[in-house]
């Protein structure tokens, strides 16, 4: 490369060019590959935080409304354990159904994908594995149990008579 680019200084401190080996070039790509994914970890986490905050606020929400009927329930004979279930319930219900709407767009999407680059003329197949099915579906279910606790814990501390007196 020095003769063709008529560079006479043989000790490389001239050179208007740079070599890498395939291993170097190998640990650049995975120097990179390894910052997108902690990228787009950091990203997955921040989702779940800001989608459980959402739904501990729906929940919130939902407990303040339906101050009265806590407080009916209360006073017929339910437990603080019935209130707490109910509405922990109710938020694993929303984020298991959250979660399976993100499994249909992304199972759908994959497949957008496939079909577009096999058209193009790649050699893409659609995968979807279970495992990340069943992924999905645990950690949109421990979003909820763990966002929709302090709220069923709210509504199941409530007395009865003061929660039949809420307006």
């Amino acid at each position: 490369m020095r003769d063709r680019h008529n560079i006479t200084d043989q000790t490389g401190k001239n050179d208007d060019f740079t070599t890498r080996s395939a291993a170097q070039a190998l640990d650049i790509i995975t120097t990179i590959t390894d910052a997108l994914k902690f990228f787009l970890a950091t990203m997955a986490a921040l989702s779940l935080i800001v989608g459980g905050v959402g739904i501990m606020n729906i929940m919130l929400v939902s407990v303040s409304e339906r101050t009265r009927e806590i407080g009916l329930r209360k006073a017929v004979g339910a437990s603080n354990n019935n209130i707490l279930i109910q509405f922990l319930l109710e938020s694993i219900a929303i984020t298991f159904l959250g979660g399976l709407m993100g499994i249909i767009g992304g199972a759908l999407i994959s497949f957008i994908v496939a079909k577009i680059a096999q058209v193009l003329g790649y050699n893409w197949d659609y995968a979807v594995s279970l495992f990340s099915i069943f992924l999905a579906i645990s950690v949109s279910t421990i979003i909820g149990i763990i966002f929709g606790l302090y709220p069923a814990r709210k509504a199941s501390r409530l007395e009865p008579v003061e929660a039949l007196r809420y307006e």
